[in-house]
């Protein structure tokens, strides 16, 4: 997405989770309906909507570059369209995702998405229980159907999904035989526990085919506190032959820890992640070591932050140094780096400058320079913004990602303008 696309979404998401709270707090449930647009001369034009009142949102997308319009419908116990995955449902096609799943999750597996970039198309009718239907946005074919159990405020859920699974015609390698068209069932569960500085949870899920290898996955949340610390963790394990509802498969191990130390406006996190796609092949594991910092005061703000990567090849690792700095003088200013290596060479240099300010008229000027073997790319990007009454424009011009400096030219550069407004 677009850096034009993702100031113009931000301004309006965050106008209507605003407004939402302020409605919520004060009773009044009144409509509301948020309205945003955007064209730009080098990704065309594009509308977005988002109607609210009493419990029910609806959310619509289109462009002009798509003949595609994108929906997405919540109301109590209703969800349908553009949605996301929740819980055990996100769980069970993805069970060794990098964020949370199960922690604080219950109710009804799908929650209203993005209708522009939303993975999903589903239909969900029930909120402690119910049935439920979902299929990749990308891939129509591999719909799931299936029925939940997960009171809101409990401590365990259930699920069972059912799909049938088309065949594959297979590839010239005498290993890469056809796959005949197989129906696919599987089962979930999810229990949790919890006080006032800790929370756990477990989920287990198992599948059958017809044909097909019966295959199984589990996964553990956990997160504590004490004091200025917080601690949490996970771990995931899947079958070698494990296979999600939309045909995609896991890492038969991952472990997850990181702990967080935070007071006085000070934040140090430490962190390692560990990944084995194989059990058998001992080269494939991958392990992430993290570090960041952060500190905010009267001299302003400043943040840092470090990984090494070590793959299975067993080289040398990858490594990556972040930083950035907002002076307490100079409060519209913000400088931010980002260097890379990888087998012991340099892959990357960033460096950034950022310009925000202004009251009633806003400006915002972005300028990135990177250094890689190959010589030296620019980015930048002009934003000005300014309210009328209810109707907010901007506009701005922007290079198209990362150029050299002989591709900057005034006929490559994307002018966009957009207007966004909020009715009630």
């Amino acid at each position: 997405m677009s850096s034009a696309r993702i100031v113009m979404l931000s301004c309006a998401l965050s106008l209507a989770a605003a407004g939402m709270a302020a409605a919520q707090a004060s009773g009044n449930a009144s409509p509301s309906l948020d309205v945003s647009m955007l064209a730009s001369s080098a990704e065309g034009a594009e509308a977005n909507v988002r109607l609210a009142a009493a419990g029910a949102e609806l959310r619509l997308w289109a462009g002009d570059t798509s003949a595609e319009l994108s929906a997405g419908l919540a109301l109590p116990g209703v969800r349908l369209g553009a949605t996301k995955l929740s819980g055990l449902a996100a769980f069970l096609y993805r069970p060794a995702a990098a964020d949370p799943l199960l922690l604080g999750a219950d109710g009804a597996p799908l929650r209203l998405d993005n209708p522009e970039s939303a993975s999903w198309l589903g239909a969900s009718l029930g909120e402690d229980f119910g049935l439920f239907a979902i299929a990749p946005r990308a891939d129509a074919g591999r719909t799931a159907y299936g029925a939940w159990l997960s009171p809101r405020g409990g401590k365990g859920q259930a699920m069972l999904v059912a799909t049938r699974e088309p065949a594959q015609e297979g590839g010239p390698s005498w290993y890469d035989p056809p796959v005949p068209a197989a129906t696919r069932f599987w089962s979930a569960f999810a229990v949790g526990a919890g006080g006032k500085a800790w929370a756990i949870a477990g989920a287990g899920a198992a599948g059958t085919g017809f044909p097909g290898p019966d295959v199984g996955a589990c996964r553990l949340e956990a997160r504590a506190s004490a004091g200025s610390f917080r601690g949490e963790f996970e771990a995931s394990a899947a079958s070698a032959s494990w296979r999600a509802p939309d045909g995609k498969d896991a890492p038969a191990l991952r472990l997850d820890a990181e702990l967080r130390w935070s007071r006085r406006g000070v934040t140090a996190t430490g962190g390692y992640r560990l990944v084995v796609d194989d059990l058998a092949e001992q080269e494939a594991a991958k392990s992430t070591a993290r570090a960041s910092f952060a500190a905010a005061g009267r001299l302003g703000q400043a943040k840092s932050s470090a990984s090494v990567l070590t793959g299975p090849d067993g080289g040398l690792p990858s490594v990556e140094l972040n930083t950035g700095l907002r002076p307490g003088l100079l409060p519209w200013l913000t400088l931010s780096s980002s260097w890379r290596a990888a087998g012991g060479e340099a892959q990357r240099l960033d460096l950034f400058a950022s310009i925000d300010a202004g009251g009633a008229v806003r400006f915002c000027f972005d300028a990135g320079l990177r250094l890689v073997p190959e010589g030296r790319r620019f980015k930048g990007s002009f934003i000005t913004a300014m309210m009328l009454g209810r109707v907010g424009v901007e506009a701005g011009v922007r290079t198209g990602g990362w150029v050299e400096p002989v591709a900057i030219s005034p006929g490559g550069l994307d002018c966009f303008l957009g207007l966004r407004a909020r009715l009630r």
